[in-house]
């Protein structure tokens, strides 16, 4: 089972579903509300994790058996936020995860940091047109980082699979370009505004520390953690090691070695291979995945200590400054 990311749609799949289909699985894609092939007919439809559950549920209803379970679901970008949800939330069992650089975290254009202070006023605007052409602008521009550059040398800065590049950027152009490209914007930032806000993001990382917990009724689900080393959209270095970390033990973090955020785009070979032979992919130690947590829960406690000092800082001053001006 696929699940893609905001703006894109189940192609991004295609070659890793026809790679997994050889080796002999059964695979489903499919397209979110206002993306791809999937038009929207509810122009100011509330597209957060609820809506986008029970799209995933009416579908897996209308192909599955009722008790039949969903052998790996595969989520990129946002597509990896749904996953994690899917499986606590959904009465349908899915025993393993594949997250390909899930958006826990994300390095948004400066449109979509507006549409975190002002969600449904945002939306409104672009679905009736007066914001759609800067959406339409950021988004294509966004669309550069998502792919991988070379880093030093004479092609530092280029990328490094240029005509994938180039192709996607010229798809991503023509649909937004196209009669149903409101739609499309209309689903990015309706996704953007009522599902991965800022203050959104952090209950998806919660839900996956959640899952992880062993409980009487469930055990943590095995889960395949792939992420593009030159990925600067979910950024490999800051974010990828932190996330493996909140269970080294059953979580495997294998790097895709110059790859981007857009790596089913760029070379889905090292990710059907993680996919089928997990035990034998280059993943990164389990010591130092604890490693990463030990300094993670660290810096955490010392972040919340700061803030406290701070809180308690401008809450005396102002209280000092008053009782000097009595004296």
């Amino acid at each position: 089972m696929f699940a893609h990311g905001i703006g894109t749609n189940m192609g991004v799949f295609e070659r890793l579903s026809e790679g997994l289909e050889a080796a002999g699985f059964t695979t489903l894609r499919y397209d979110y509300p206002a993306h791809g092939w999937s038009i929207a007919k509810e122009p100011f439809a509330v597209w957060d994790k609820d809506a986008l559950l029970e799209q995933l549920k009416g579908l897996l209803a209308h192909v599955l058996e009722k008790d039949e379970p969903v052998s790996i679901m595969v989520g990129h970008s946002t597509g990896g936020l749904l996953a994690v949800r899917a499986f606590e939330e959904l009465e349908r069992n899915i025993e393993s995860l594949t997250l390909v650089s899930p958006a826990f975290y994300a390095n948004k254009p400066v449109i979509a940091q507006l549409a975190d202070q002002l969600p449904g006023s945002f939306h409104y605007l672009t679905r009736k047109g007066a914001l759609a052409g800067a959406v339409r602008d950021a988004y294509i521009g966004n669309a550069k980082d998502a792919y991988a550059t070379h880093r030093g040398g004479e092609k530092e800065g280029k990328h490094i699979y240029p005509e994938v590049y180039q192709h996607a950027v010229d798809q991503l152009r023509r649909s937004l370009n196209s009669e149903i490209g409101n739609d499309l914007i209309g689903g990015i930032t309706g996704i953007n505004s009522y599902m991965i806000r800022g203050d959104l993001l952090r209950g998806h990382l919660d839900c996956l520390k959640r899952i992880m917990v062993p409980s009487r009724k469930s055990q943590p689900p095995p889960v395949l953690l792939l992420w593009g080393t030159h990925d600067v959209v979910v950024n490999y270095e800051d974010h990828g090691m932190v996330t493996a970390a909140v269970s080294p033990e059953h979580i495997t973090l294998v790097p895709l070695e110059k790859l981007g955020h857009e790596s089913l785009y760029e070379d889905s070979k090292p990710i059907i291979e993680a996919m089928l032979h997990p035990e034998t992919a280059m993943r990164v130690p389990v010591d130092k995945l604890r490693e990463v947590g030990k300094q993670r829960k660290g810096t955490t406690f010392w972040s919340q200590l700061l803030e406290q000092l701070l809180g308690l800082f401008c809450l005396i001053l102002p209280n000092s400054a008053r009782l000097a001006r009595r004296q």
